[in-house]
Order: C-alpha cells, then sequence, then structure tokens
C-alpha cells in the first residue's frame, strides 16, 4: 500500500512540475521546419507563437513559407497557420498533446511543360488553399523551457483536388512562464 501511495505522490508531484512550462499567461516561441535534396530541392519554414488562455490550452499563429525546385518545376507558397493544442502531463519532462490547426495559403507554380509531356509551353498558376486537420504529440522537455517535440498529423486540402494525408512534423518551443 505504501508502494501505490509514493508512485502516486511521484507521479502527482512530476506532473505538477511539468504543467509550470504550460500554465495559464505563458507564452511559447518555436515552429517546425524540413529541408529535402531528393529529386531537386525543397523546405519549409513554420515558426509560431502561442499564447496560454488556461492551464495546458494554447492559442497559437504564425506564418509558413515553402520553397520548391526540381527538374521542369518551380514552386514557393505562404500562408498563416492557427492552431490550438491541449497539454497533458506524462512525467517531469514529457508532456502529450493534442492539436488542431488550419491554414490559408498562397501558392504559385511554374511548371515547364517539356519536361512532363511533349509540349513546348510553360504552365503558370497561382491559387489559394486551405487547409486544416489535427494530431497528437510529445514534447520532451530537456530543459524547463525547452522542448523538443514530434507530432504525427493529419491534413486535408480544401482544394478541387481534396487530398488527404499524414506527416510527422518535428520542432522545438521556447516556454516563457508568465511573471
Amino acid at each position: 500500500m505504501r508502494v501505490i501511495f509514493f508512485s502516486f505522490l511521484i507521479f502527482l508531484s512530476s506532473s505538477v512540475l511539468c504543467n509550470a512550462q504550460t500554465e495559464k499567461g505563458s507564452y511559447m516561441v518555436g515552429g517546425h521546419g524540413y529541408a529535402s535534396f531528393t529529386n531537386g530541392f525543397s523546405m519549409l519554414i513554420s515558426p509560431n507563437i502561442g499564447y496560454f488562455l488556461a492551464d495546458g490550452f494554447v492559442l497559437g499563429a504564425g506564418p509558413s513559407l515553402t520553397v520548391g525546385s526540381f527538374t521542369g518545376h518551380k514552386s514557393y507558397s505562404g500562408g498563416l497557420n492557427l492552431f490550438s493544442r491541449y497539454y497533458i502531463g506524462l512525467t517531469q519532462s514529457l508532456q502529450m498533446f493534442g492539436q488542431v490547426h488550419g491554414t490559408l495559403r498562397y501558392t504559385h507554380q511554374r511548371v515547364d511543360m517539356r519536361y512532363f509531356f511533349d509540349e513546348d509551353h510553360i504552365s503558370i498558376s497561382n491559387s489559394f488553399r486551405g487547409k486544416f486537420g489535427g494530431g497528437l504529440g510529445l514534447a520532451y522537455f530537456f530543459t524547463e523551457q525547452v522542448s523538443l517535440e514530434a507530432l504525427f498529423r493529419y491534413d486535408r486540402i480544401n482544394d478541387r483536388s481534396r487530398k488527404n494525408f499524414f506527416t510527422l512534423d518535428l520542432g522545438f518551443q521556447i516556454y516563457f512562464p508568465r511573471k
């Protein structure tokens, strides 16, 4: 019985310590990104900032920039990401979170059709797209204010294609406690 009682106290105290970063009035700044050199080059940079409206619950936003270039194709896009998260402390240095997000994005593409079809012209397209989704993630706090995170997420693009896809995002966050 003592082992169960002390185990419960340790779990409770570690959850309280872990939640100090995600308490009401705190801020977080960070983001995620990638670079790929497979069959050309593509890169995403997506910084964010969030404010904790309640303990464990954050609302945030940030810009997103993507560039890509490979044989016969060049594109860039920029947009605004909105997100909300709810954190649950698992241990002193590990928190799980659920996320809901949405993006409004402008995309410009230039495709040289000679590389794909037997046509001698260049196709240029501009579009606005909406994207929404959600996911589950883990934040590992290697200091009291800095975490590395992994987010497994589902996204759906709202345009004529109606694409659905899953991704694994890796990023970091810096947490600024309330004063």
